[in-house]
């Protein structure tokens, strides 16, 4: 169980489990806490967790990518201590967060002047070795996380269930804000959850038989997705319930998928 002051280490542990793991990439994802800290916070953060070095710093060889997950809802956000700092909506943040991440990990003196972020002669150290290169995938089924993909980030995160329809929909939405945007399409990766997370008997099954878990992948890859996302704690609810378990599930289904579709 990870306590919400623990979240900023075990988000750490995704580094540590990508090193050495070329075809294995690590994304951390803003804790529900993160979401209403300032992006320097989450840009040294995460930053520190793949700068070349020593072992503390060098978790995974630059596998490591930030995850935004936003779908443009208005929602508000309650602060995260008790500064009563009046955080905007995330949709309408979210892209001067990302400029200000990107300058964060680039920049050796960060001056950012934004609507919602103003910093002036800030230094942040140390820095990842992609620099402002550092990959960022934008998760969110609308047009505006559409768009916010296309033009600031690395790669789309479908979520979901995404069927054939809706997938070529939206690719063809990221695709032509990507090429207004003066990007090549073909830059921006796709990803997708394997299965949401089970609400059913059926669903808790579903990664105990890796033929359906192998057929499903093979119709996401169908779909465009390059890249799919396992789900550890679903896992977990299929029947892997030690670490050693987990562990050999993991490889069983590895194997499988790797057999099933390289």
């Amino acid at each position: 169980h990870v306590q919400p002051t623990d979240a900023t280490h075990a988000a750490a542990d995704d580094g540590a489990l990508a090193e050495g793991r070329a075809g294995i990439r690590a994304h951390t994802m803003a804790p529900e806490q993160d979401r209403a800290r300032l992006p320097g916070v989450i840009a040294h953060r995460d930053g520190r967790r793949v700068v070349p070095g020593d072992r503390d710093h060098q978790l995974s060889a630059g596998r490591l990518q930030a995850r935004d997950k936003n779908d443009g809802a208005e929602e508000p956000v309650q602060p995260s201590d008790d500064r009563h700092f009046e955080y905007p909506p995330r949709s309408r943040r979210a892209p001067e967060a990302i400029r200000l991440l990107r300058a964060c990990w680039s920049d050796a003196q960060v001056d950012v002047s934004e609507k919602h972020y103003q910093l002036v002669a800030m230094g942040m150290e140390p820095k990842p070795p992609q620099g402002r290169r550092l990959p960022i995938w934008i998760g969110g089924r609308s047009e505006p996380a559409y768009r916010r993909v296309a033009q600031l980030g690395d790669g789309w995160l479908a979520g979901g269930m995404p069927d054939a329809e809706s997938t070529r929909r939206a690719i063809v939405s990221i695709r032509r804000h990507a090429e207004a945007a003066g990007r090549d399409p073909a830059t921006i990766g796709l990803q997708s959850m394997v299965a949401t997370p089970p609400k059913d008997a059926d669903g808790k099954r579903f990664y105990a038989e890796h033929d359906r878990v192998a057929a499903r992948v093979s119709e996401l890859r169908t779909m465009g997705f390059q890249w799919a996302a396992i789900n550890a704690t679903a896992m977990f609810q299929a029947g892997a319930r030690s670490v050693d378990a987990m562990i050999d599930a993991l490889g069983a289904l590895h194997t499988k998928l790797r057999a099933e579709v390289g």
